[in-house]
């Protein structure tokens, strides 16, 4: 039963460690995904007597050494649940018994495409930090930083419709506007390149 028990335990881990990396290579806030996974690594550790961020970064270890093959494992697990709009996945049997609810599932997508280079997110009233600015273009010599998104400085882009002079007041805007992400599924992380500027909210015209 001991090894029952423990053997659950990993593969539960691994699923929602998988799906969490998932989560954060498209950048979608999967919060019962990452509640499943803590959850998840919080009754491990307790059961092998071990502080959670130890577990938790075993368990990040062992997917990062290939997320690719270990998502597309943990996708092709939970794949049945997509039949039943009611189903759950429950993990172990008798003294541990977890369960991946409905709605984590729901944040799941099965259609990601896993060999993607490159993806542009949404984003609204993001704060705009320039860095570098050019007046007389819309095309060149911009680069800023996405304050919601880290210190990473990047290339700012105009969309058509925005004056180049809309942005020569301040050093500091909010925007709505689309990041693109250079993303690696094997490393689980999203890294800025660039931001297309939409919308440019309250600016001296």
């Amino acid at each position: 039963m001991t090894k029952v028990i423990f053997g659950s335990l990993i593969s539960m881990l691994i699923v929602t460690g998988a799906l969490s990396a998932l989560s954060v290579f498209q950048g979608s806030d999967s919060s019962n995904i990452e509640n499943s996974y803590n959850t998840t690594v919080n009754i491990t550790a307790d059961y092998v007597g071990l502080p959670p961020e130890d577990v938790k970064g075993a368990t990040e270890r062992a997917v990062k050494r290939n997320t690719k093959k270990a998502v597309q494992h943990s996708l092709t697990v939970a794949s049945p649940l997509l039949d039943d709009p009611e189903a759950t996945m429950t993990f172990g049997r008798g003294e541990i018994d977890m369960s991946l609810p409905r709605e984590a599932i729901d944040e799941v997508d099965f259609n990601a495409d896993l060999t993607a280079t490159e993806q542009e997110l949404p984003y609204v009233n993001a704060t705009l930090q320039i860095v570098t600015l050019n007046r007389e273009s819309a095309t060149s010599g911009w680069s800023g930083r996405v304050a919601n998104i880290g210190e990473r400085v990047i290339k700012i882009e105009l969309a058509d419709d925005i004056d180049p002079k809309t942005l020569g007041y301040s050093d500091e805007y909010i925007v709505d506007g689309e990041v693109t992400f250079r993303n690696d599924i094997n490393e689980g992380v999203l890294i800025p390149k660039s931001i297309l500027v939409t919308a440019v909210h309250g600016a001296s015209q």
